[in-house]
């Protein structure tokens, strides 16, 4: 579930002290490109919120959006839109 892939991020993050990673916040194509934008920004900020409710520290996490403009999957159906709609996670140290 969510929360187990949570807490392996966590224990990840405690583990390797060093580490940073940044949470890239997408959506779908639908709604304005400022929206959308701030859509990304807010989802990225809950799971950054939620590894640190579980105990991982603020510092090591970054948060990015880019709304709409990098799809996982190209199309306008409601499961290519539902793929996009996501978080992605990079490690960056």
């Amino acid at each position: 579930g969510l929360v187990g892939s949570e807490m392996c991020i966590r224990d990840s993050l405690k583990k390797y002290p060093s580490v940073t990673i940044r949470i890239e916040g997408n959506c779908d194509d639908r709604g304005s490109r400022e929206y959308n934008l701030a859509l990304g920004q807010n989802r990225a900020e809950q799971l950054k919120q939620a590894l640190v409710l579980l105990g991982a520290r603020a510092e090591q996490i970054d948060v990015a959006s880019y709304g709409a403009e990098r799809p996982l999957i190209f199309g306008v159906d409601d499961a290519s839109r539902s793929q996009n709609r996501r978080s992605d996670l990079v490690y960056l140290d």
